[in-house]
């Protein structure tokens, strides 16, 4: 099957899979395209996440598939993989396939949802499937070495940056056990199914501090997530993150971590440098309560 040039290198790779998956993709349709294109198969009630064949992208792929379908056999409200045999790896892209899960502008859950999700997860105990340890700003490094938008002033404060608090982590002392965290978990990737919610977006899966995957939330105030929606996440998870002494690092390790997308795109999008150049100001002059903009 040759690509017309007319058709986007992702939907093209959601209609190969198709082809070998024996799903219907007609009527295709793009949700998002960030770090990976999702789209919604509306004939099968199916959404295709597509993202680069890079050796590191399809593990990550077969680790979300794997860990969903474990989770689900326990009873964790994860999103749900199609029963089929996945991922289907291309030359130059990974595919899976995944329930559907209409939102009707519904918008997010309660952050409050995703309170209870952790504590149920940080409880699932080890699943059957080998985990990478979590780093942070794991993959920072390079996205610097290949930065073309960057000046030498901001380069040389990043890098700096980078140094400190990776040194600054491993130095910490967690207060929570250890074990399974999802290492994404934003209100954002929750998912409305019915009146439940179910916790979407697999792919940094991994073992780690239990106080990662609740710094994130709390990190959300940058985008304007209110103190009582924050509040109610701690109480909810039963842990308050932010009364733990280390937090500040976990917080400064995440602000850094959302310049990540931004380097790269950055260079090709005027919106995107300005946002670039505000965030880095922020961190200059340690400035915690200037908004962001969410991309």
């Amino acid at each position: 099957m040759n690509k017309p040039a007319s058709i986007p290198a992702d939907l093209f790779a959601v209609f190969q899979a198709c082809q070998i998956a024996g799903l219907q993709s007609s009527g295709a349709r793009l949700l998002r395209r960030h770090a990976n294109a999702v789209y919604l198969l509306p004939d099968a009630n199916i959404v295709a996440r597509v993202g680069d064949s890079r050796p590191a992208t399809v593990e990550k792929a077969s680790r979300g598939v794997m860990i969903t379908r474990w989770l689900a056999e326990l009873g964790f409200p994860a999103v749900k993989p199609i029963d089929i045999k996945q991922p289907i790896v291309l030359d130059t892209a990974v595919v899976t396939f995944w329930r559907y899960y209409p939102q009707d502008d519904r918008g997010y859950p309660p952050a409050s949802h995703l309170g209870r999700l952790l504590r149920q997860l940080h409880q699932a105990g080890n699943p059957p499937v080998s985990l990478p340890d979590y780093r942070p700003l794991a993959h920072f490094r390079n996205v610097l070495d290949t930065a073309t938008g960057l000046i030498d002033r901001d380069l040389t404060f990043l890098e700096d940056r980078h140094r400190a608090l990776i040194a600054a982590f491993d130095e910490m002392a967690f207060l929570l056990p250890g074990g399974l965290i999802h290492g994404d978990a934003a209100a954002s990737n929750t998912l409305w199914d019915g009146d439940r919610v179910v916790l979407s977006d697999w792919d940094a899966v991994c073992t780690g501090p239990r106080e990662q995957d609740l710094a994130l939330t709390h990190q959300n105030a940058r985008i304007g997530l209110p103190h009582i929606d924050r509040e109610a996440f701690a109480q909810s998870y039963g842990f308050d993150v932010t009364k733990w002494v280390g937090y500040p690092i976990l917080r400064d390790i995440q602000e850094l971590h959302t310049l990540t997308s931004l380097i790269r795109i950055a260079p090709h999008d005027q919106a995107v440098a300005d946002q670039l150049h505000l965030r880095i100001t922020c961190l200059r002059h340690k400035d915690f309560t200037t908004r962001w903009t969410a991309f």
